[in-house]
C-alpha cells in the first residue's frame, strides 16, 4: 500500500498538480517550524503543528483517516496537544503528544478502554542531543 500511495503522490507532484505541490511545500515548512518548537520546548505549538501535518496528509490521501482512527483521536483530545499518523499506506502508528506526564497516564488508560488487547502505547521521548558517535582505539 505504501508503494502505491508514494507512486500516486510522486506522479501528482511530477505532473505539477498545484494542490499536491502546495501541500508538499507546506509539509517541508512545517518540519522547520517543528524543529524550532522543539528547540524552544513549546510543546503546545508542536502539537498544533502535528495536527496541521495530519490535516495536510489527509489532503494528499483522503483515505488516510477512517472512523476508528477518528474515534481514537476524539477520545484522546482532552489529554493531548496534537497527533498524527506516522508511516504510510496502512502501516505505521498513531503519534500522540500528551500535554504532561499526568495526561499521558490518563491517555494510556483511555486508550486501553478503546481497544483492549489491540496493541498498546509505546512511550517515547525527544532526544535533547543529536546523534553522537564515539570511537575508541585506532582506525586501520
Amino acid at each position: 500500500m505504501a508503494k502505491d500511495l508514494l507512486r500516486q503522490v510522486v506522479s501528482r507532484y511530477l505532473a505539477r498538480e498545484t494542490p499536491t505541490v502546495q501541500v508538499l511545500h507546506s509539509i517541508k515548512t512545517l518540519a522547520v517550524e517543528m524543529s524550532y518548537a522543539m528547540a524552544e520546548g513549546d510543546w503546545k505549538h508542536l502539537g498544533e503543528l502535528l495536527d496541521r501535518h495530519w490535516q495536510l496528509n489527509q489532503v494528499l490521501d483522503p483515505h488516510t483517516a477512517n472512523a476508528p482512527v477518528n474515534a481514537i483521536l476524539d477520545r484522546a483530545r482532552p489529554w493531548i496537544y496534537g497527533a498524527k499518523l506516522a508511516g504510510a499506506g496502512g502501516g505505521g502508528f498513531l503519534m500522540l503528544l500528551a500535554r504532561d506526564p499526568e495526561a499521558a497516564v490518563r491517555l494510556r488508560a483511555e486508550l486501553a478502554q478503546v481497544a483492549p488487547g489491540q496493541g498498546g502505547a509505546v512511550s517515547y521521548r525527544i532526544a535533547e542531543e543529536g546523534l553522537r558517535i564515539h570511537t575508541s582505539g585506532k582506525r586501520d
